[in-house]
């Protein structure tokens, strides 16, 4: 998967579309589109590689944005920063029953375990990063 990923310090207009699980009609409108305005923020590291912050407004001060729900973004200032390749694998647990995703974007990588995001390092993120060296 490719994404293009908003630089921070540019401002957008970002429209999404994800599954409707707030109202309480979600069997008769399964998704939920919404368009946000705000400026780009640095993302956090506790945030997968795939998403993105921006400015929120009353009711949250930072609103993240998983590149998955993207359906358009219009730059009001500034530009997208450069595309990257996001490569995803998934690694089994040490006791086999779990399944985690890491991913990796340039020179970042995460874990979906409790471990990575929780203290921000991991053994599954470690045994992708020596695979691909």
């Amino acid at each position: 998967m490719t994404v293009a990923l908003p630089s921070v310090g540019a401002v957008i207009r970002v429209k999404t579309r994800h599954q409707n699980t707030y109202e309480l009609d979600w069997q008769t409108i399964p998704f939920v589109e919404k368009i946000y305005e705000g400026r780009v923020v640095p993302n956090d590291r506790f945030d997968k590689v795939t998403t993105f912050c921006m400015t929120g407004d009353e009711h949250v001060a930072v609103r993240n944005i998983a590149i998955e729900n993207v359906v358009s973004i219009d730059y009001i200032k500034g530009k997208p920063a450069k595309t990257q390749v996001v490569r995803k694998f998934h690694v089994k647990s040490s006791n086999g029953k779990k399944e985690y995703v890491v991913e990796v974007v340039g020179d970042k990588i995460r874990c979906s375990c409790p471990g990575n995001i929780y203290h921000g390092k991991c053994k599954h993120a470690d045994a992708v990063r020596e695979k691909i060296k």
